[in-house]
């Protein structure tokens, strides 16, 4: 899992604030910019999790 992860982060560029969602079905990154008043998201992705990659609300790293 964490090389998918690893993936889904690198689409991001730096100086941003990033949100991480680590679900039972899929996995949730968002990246958000404040500037003029306002926060902008600048970036969002997600992929499916992948079977096995969890169990009991702990995420295992196989």
């Amino acid at each position: 899992m964490a090389t998918i992860v690893r993936d889904l982060l690198a689409r991001f560029t730096g100086g941003a604030s990033l949100g991480i969602d680590i679900g039972q079905h899929t996995i949730k990154v968002a990246e958000v910019k404040a500037g003029s008043g306002a926060v902008e998201l600048t970036a969002a992705g997600l992929v499916s999790t992948p079977k096995g990659s969890g169990e009991g609300g702990s995420i295992l790293d196989q």
